[in-house]
């Protein structure tokens, strides 16, 4: 027998009641609205029903099962759940069996939860104000991504915050629809897309780590996002992306760590197209209010990425300002074009061998950057197959030892930095994947004088 004490949050009165642990649904059934529920340990029977505002903690030491049916614990009400050890939902991808479901409901608060073996974690169905909060969802890293569901995932719900969670081994990070969600210092590891968004407005997306997934976060459809000092690394599957924008528009980069991937950012028209030009002296403000037309992708560090960063047409205007790249075996790639549209301005670029006469801190003339691969590619669509063979950087090594071969430039920076800038992510305070940080560590002598 487990104890299981309902106490009224107005301690009007205080019941002990001692249950069989299968008969959670039961002492639900007996509490009202405000009511606590302790639970003191055990194996509960899961397929849940939270119907009422109560509070429920399971003090990390109880677990709900769900027996491989259906959602462990459906909530349709107001609540608090809190420190349960949730397992074994159902498998069910028509009917979207998860670890906790949360449906037209508002005002709920999830934290402390450990989730494993379910094939949603956490699901929110057209619901608003729900804190999820400090919970650990596990999937099974041996099965494969189609299979898999998704760790949290948001369906036409408003007012979220994502918050201190880590997700590991499951398919994706969903937010479609939603708006006005702060993502905020989470860490997703080891999944497809760690940050999934969809035509969802006005989010936040601050102080997140992505690690090892196939896509750190894609954007798409969506509008005036912040995405600020995350981490985006390690996506270096044949696919692999670090953060992503598609039909993104009014949208601010800003102080992230993007390393380690097959592709740092890729812009696919994003903005949406509709022309028009930016300037360096645009404010951040300017753009996620609407007030200006564009994408900042500015003070951010782009370091050791196959292709920085990848640009599909029509894309602009981007102001891609006050980056730091180092390290990368190409800065830029543009599908379709030999001329980049977007404003680079003021960046730093290992490989720039220009001079400082006058000791203001940037190159007395443009950094251009010019690929013989993007132009022979233009000129001959047929040879694009070798663009996973070394002939690729083969073709680009000739281009810049004999000049007689080099291309127009594809792109210019006319006040190329001569110092790099990390931004506070070469100091020891940054809590992240120390294999990242260390990498940037031992060069950052060498990129910094």
């Amino acid at each position: 027998m487990v104890q299981v004490f309902l106490m009224s949050s107005f301690l009007i009165s205080s019941t002990l009641f001692k249950v069989d642990a299968s008969y959670l649904a039961q002492v639900l059934q007996k509490a009202k609205d405000g009511d606590k529920i302790i639970l003191q340990g055990g194996v509960y029977k899961g397929n849940v029903v939270v119907d009422k505002n109560v509070y429920i903690d399971g003090q990390k030491i109880s677990v709900v099962d769900g027996g491989g049916s259906g959602h462990v614990i459906y909530i349709k009400s107001p609540c608090t759940i809190k420190n349960l050890i949730i397992k074994n939902s159902g498998r069910d991808v028509l009917h979207e069996d998860s670890g906790i479901m949360v449906e037209n409901t508002t005002g709920v608060y999830l934290e402390g939860n450990r989730i494993e073996n379910t094939l949603f974690g956490i699901y929110l169905k057209n619901s608003e104000d729900i804190i999820i909060r400090d919970n650990i969802i596990l999937g099974n890293e041996k099965e494969p991504f189609q299979f898999r569901g998704d760790g949290i995932r948001l369906w036409y719900s408003r007012k979220v915050l994502i918050e201190k969670n880590y997700v590991e081994n499951m398919r994706d990070v969903v937010i479609w629809y939603s708006n006005d969600v702060r993502v905020i210092g989470n860490h997703v590891i080891n999944s497809r897309y760690g940050l999934h968004y969809m035509y969802s407005d006005g989010n936040i997306l601050e102080g997140n780590e992505f690690y090892g997934n196939v896509v750190g976060a894609f954007l798409m459809f969506s509008k005036q996002i912040l995405i600020r000092k995350n981490v985006f690394g390690s996506s270096k599957y044949l696919t692999g992306i670090g953060v992503g924008f598609k039909d993104a528009s009014y949208i601010v980069l800003t102080e992230n760590l993007i390393i380690d991937n097959s592709v740092g950012i890729y812009l696919a028209n994003s903005p949406e197209f509709r022309g028009g030009s930016i300037s360096e002296d645009i404010q951040e403000d300017d753009i996620l209010s609407k007030k200006k037309f564009g994408n900042i992708i500015k003070r951010n560090v782009f370091a050791f990425n196959i292709v920085a960063v990848r640009v599909l047409p029509p894309s602009f205007p981007n102001l891609i300002s006050d980056n730091t790249f180092v390290g990368n075996l190409f800065i830029a790639e543009f599908e379709q074009v030999l001329q980049d549209r977007n404003f680079w301005y003021s960046n730093f670029f290992d490989i720039y061998r220009g001079y400082d006469k006058d000791k203001d801190g940037y190159g007395d003339f443009p950094f251009e950057y010019s690929s013989l691969f993007l132009e022979v590619i233009a000129k001959k669509p047929e040879l694009s197959f070798i663009y996973f063979s070394p002939l690729k950087t083969v073709i680009d090594i000739i281009s810049r030892v004999l000049p007689i071969f080099n291309p127009p430039p594809v792109f210019s920076d006319a006040r190329p930095r001569m110092k790099a800038d990390f931004f506070g992510w070469d100091r020891k305070e940054r809590k992240i994947k120390p294999k990242l940080i260390n990498r940037i560590r031992e060069n950052i002598d060498i990129f910094a004088h």
